[in-house]
């Protein structure tokens, strides 16, 4: 219902708690969180802390390019993922274009 009204989530507080006009641990963020898959295509190379690293997953996802790049551990952007592998991700919601909001790397599917 929240996000048919295009939000991206709630903030629940305590009944009980003050107003704090900052971060507060008596308020709490509520997203709701979907996943999916895509498949590795290519690599974009990382910039300042993760310079010589791998920066963003480039994955192809129904009939688009995807970059996710949160969710990657530096041991995931020294050995990346490999091409044609396919990875599952989470997002939250879609932009107007369709493309899914905030994409982040969770793991690579394993077959079985």
């Amino acid at each position: 219902e929240v996000e048919k009204k295009g939000a991206e989530g709630l903030v629940v507080r305590d009944p009980k708690a003050l107003y704090v006009g900052k971060r507060s641990s008596s308020s709490l963020k509520v997203k709701s969180f979907h996943d999916d898959e895509c498949v590795v295509k290519g690599y974009t190379q990382g910039h300042g802390k993760f310079e010589g690293l791998v920066g963003a997953l480039l994955c192809e996802w129904k009939d688009r390019v995807l970059k996710i790049g949160s969710g990657l551990s530096n041991e995931d952007r020294k050995t990346p993922p490999k091409i044609d592998s396919t990875v599952t991700f989470k997002y939250n919601g879609f932009t107007k274009y369709g493309n899914p909001k905030f994409p982040v790397y969770l793991r690579v599917r394993i077959l079985k």
